[in-house]
């Protein structure tokens, strides 16, 4: 605490479960201290006249730090000083969000002398410390999380936004603020929070994605069960085995795909129910759970379901059947593929 009060006495630090300072917290402290000093050192010159004000430096600089964050791959086992993304390029196109683009030249200029970006050549920047940018990426994440205005590109193939910064941060500290976004108005943004939960990763997620799983919108449940399985919690499965009924297809797939993840055997009997879906894609991937389940409970109704030659081989749903029952490993389900593959219907 007597760190964090000498470097920045002004700041509402995050305490970790046990009360004591996260490692963020103090990365945090130290460079909101360098940046604000650094303004200060430089406003203070003869004929200063900055150009910017020190909230619009972090504003524009919070803005480019999460581009450059959502377009790199965490890497949480090679960290390069501390910072699981080691991309650390930005281009002209970046501070465009909140610069006119006359206005960029002068601004990377001023934040060049603040040594928080150093000039790569005259088209390209990159920050000074990895660790200086995951501080500002951060910040600015959690202040706009819930800004629908940082998704509005986010199905044009634009592939940024807060959520995929903070994912790729792999800060967990985010988890609170992403949980509480997880109801926020805008579709895009809950989505995105799912996407962002199940990337992090941590457990304290689980409850409130189950929840979310009867979200009233389609897109949402599946990013939400694409998440619980990120996460890999028991905890979901009863939430996932009504999902195999969700009106959605996509919906009931990835139920599906999930529950074969987790391996609980109390997903055996929904999943012999989810058999006769309508749709073929939903059936292959219950076959699949159920194969992975081995449960030999699931030994006649995969049987009958040899007879299920929709789709295209070596894929049809028959096809995915026999191995599955070749995989329960029973007499009875040997000798069922046997016939199968006798009487002409099995594979090629």
């Amino acid at each position: 605490g007597c760190l964090a009060t000498l470097i920045l006495p002004d700041r509402n630090f995050q305490m970790g479960s046990k009360g004591d300072l996260q490692a963020g917290d103090v990365r945090d402290a130290i460079f909101a201290a360098y940046i604000r000093q650094r303004y200060a050192h430089e406003a203070r010159k003869k004929n200063a006249n900055l150009p910017f004000t020190l909230d619009k430096m972090l504003e524009v600089l919070g803005h480019a730090a999460m581009i450059n964050a959502s377009g790199g791959t965490r890497d949480d086992g090679k960290g390069y000083f501390g910072s699981k993304i080691t991309e650390n390029m930005l281009v002209r196109h970046d501070f465009t969000h909140h610069l006119e683009n006359s206005d960029i030249d002068a601004f990377c200029t001023l934040a060049c002398k603040l040594h928080i970006l150093y000039q790569r050549d005259n088209e390209t920047y990159s920050f000074l410390h990895l660790l200086m940018r995951d501080y500002l990426t951060y910040t600015y994440s959690i202040e706009h999380l819930r800004s629908a205005e940082s998704y509005v590109n986010i199905d044009l193939f634009v592939n940024y936004s807060p959520t995929k910064a903070l994912d790729g941060l792999g800060d967990t500290r985010a988890v609170e603020a992403l949980i509480n976004a997880l109801v926020d108005t805008n579709p895009i943004v809950r989505r995105a929070v799912a996407e962002a939960l199940g990337g992090l990763g941590d457990a304290r997620a689980v409850e409130a994605l189950i929840n979310a799983l009867v979200d009233t919108n389609p897109i949402v449940r599946r990013a939400v069960a694409e998440a619980l399985g990120g996460l890999g919690d028991a905890r979901a499965v009863e939430a996932l085995i009504t999902a195999l009924a969700d009106t959605d297809e996509q919906v009931r797939r990835i139920a599906a795909v999930v529950l074969g993840q987790l391996g609980d055997t109390r997903a055996a009997k929904p999943l012999i129910h989810a058999l006769a879906d309508i749709n073929l894609h939903v059936r292959i991937e219950v076959v699949e759970a159920l194969r992975k389940l081995g449960d030999v409970s699931a030994v006649p109704a995969l049987i009958e379901r040899l007879a299920d030659i929709e789709g295209h081989e070596p894929f049809r749903v028959c096809d995915m059947v026999a191995r599955a029952l070749e995989e329960i490993d029973t007499l009875r389900a040997w000798l069922a593929v046997g016939e199968w593959e006798r009487n002409g219907r099995g594979r090629k």
